[in-house]
Formats: C-alpha cells, structure tokens, sequence
C-alpha cells in the first residue's frame, strides 16, 4: 500500500494545504476521507499525456483516500477506494470529502469500503477495457509508422 505523508515544510503542496484547512476546521477530528487531488498517489499521467490519453485518463474512477492527523500538523494519506462515491460529500477546503460526522462515522465508511473490495470493479473494468483498447490502437499505428520508416 502506498503511503504519503504531508509534513508543514510541504505547506505549498495542495494535499497538505487542502488536508492542513480541514484539520484546522475540525480540531476534534483525526481521520478524514477525500477524494485524490491532482496526481496524488497517481503515476500515469505522463504516460497518458505522452500518448494523446490525457482526456481518457482523466475519466478512470476516482481514487478515496484515508487521511490520518498526527495532531501536529503531519498528515498521513493512503487509498482506500477507487470508484464514483456511494456516500454524501461535501466540497470544501478544494477539496471533496466523504460527508462524515466523527471520526468514528469515517472508520464505518472505510470498513464499507473494505467490504466492497477497495474499489468498484464494474466501474474500473469498463475504464481499464477502454484505456487499453486505446493504448493498443497507439501501439499499432506505431508499429505501422515504423515498418513504413515514417518515425517521429
């Protein structure tokens, strides 16, 4: 399981600042789950871009990360779900947060989350289908581009 942890000296790093905000918010609380921030834990990207996927990879299921409070202002951040949330929300902080009342209330919807496997497999199925019909397309034309000596 990757694990990242957000420490006051990543001030400028929108996790931390979208994470440091809710804490702020609520003192009594510890754990928190939000959806992944741009390339959170995420490590396509350059490849998607690099492939003209840019607009496809940005459509795959959204990551739901666990965020942990030490109290002191580091944050520790590990996925717990990858899927469209099944849960209320809320936009805050820029970010979306599972709408939870305690910290108790977040650990239940991180055990629902476990229960349904970490991740909507129908969901991610039909992206993965798409994504890889996609990248074997790219792949052929430049098979082709190269038996033809047409290489960019």
């Amino acid at each position: 399981m990757k694990v990242r942890v957000y420490s006051p000296s990543d001030g400028e790093m929108l996790a931390y600042t979208v994470d440091d905000a809710f804490f702020t918010a609520h003192p009594r609380r510890r754990v928190a789950i939000r959806e992944s921030l741009p390339g959170e834990l995420e490590n396509g990207h350059d490849l998607a871009e690099a492939c003209g996927l840019s607009k496809l990879y940005s459509q795959r299921p959204p990551l739901w990360m666990m965020v942990h409070s030490s109290g002191n202002g580091t944050y520790r951040v590990f996925p717990v779900y990858r899927g469209q949330h099944f849960f209320p929300v809320v936009c805050a902080y820029q970010g979306t947060f599972a709408k939870v009342s305690s910290d108790a209330a977040a650990w239940v919807l991180f055990d629902e989350m476990d229960l349904r496997g970490g991740c909507d497999m129908e969901a991610w199925t039909a992206w993965q289908g798409k994504w890889i019909e996609a990248y074997k397309q790219i792949a052929i034309a430049q098979q082709a581009a190269l038996q033809s000596g047409r290489v960019n």
